[in-house]
C-alpha cells in the first residue's frame, strides 16, 4: 500500500469535515467532487449555491449536490 492510499484509509478511518471557500473554481468543484465520491470526508463549499451548481453541472460532477453549500450573502449565515 502506498503512501497516498495508506493516508486515504486513515481519512476515512476518521472522516472529518473540509471547508473549501473557492467555491466556483473548477479545481477546488473537481477536488471537491472526488473527496465526496471516495467517502474520504464531508465537504462544506462557501459560495452561491446556484453559480456552484451551474459550474458543478458544466464540469459534470456528479457528487457536488452531496456538499454542503453555504452562501455567505445570506442574513441567516452572517448572523
Amino acid at each position: 500500500m502506498g503512501l497516498f492510499e495508506k493516508l486515504t484509509a486513515k481519512a476515512k478511518a476518521s472522516r472529518q469535515r473540509i471547508v473549501l471557500p473557492e467555491g466556483t473554481e473548477p479545481r477546488t468543484l473537481t477536488a471537491a467532487d472526488r473527496i465526496i465520491a471516495e467517502g474520504i470526508a464531508d465537504i462544506i463549499l462557501i459560495g452561491d449555491p446556484k453559480e456552484i451548481l451551474t459550474m458543478a453541472d458544466s464540469l459534470k460532477l456528479a457528487n457536488i449536490s452531496k456538499a454542503t453549500i453555504v452562501n455567505p450573502a445570506d442574513e441567516t449565515v452572517i448572523e
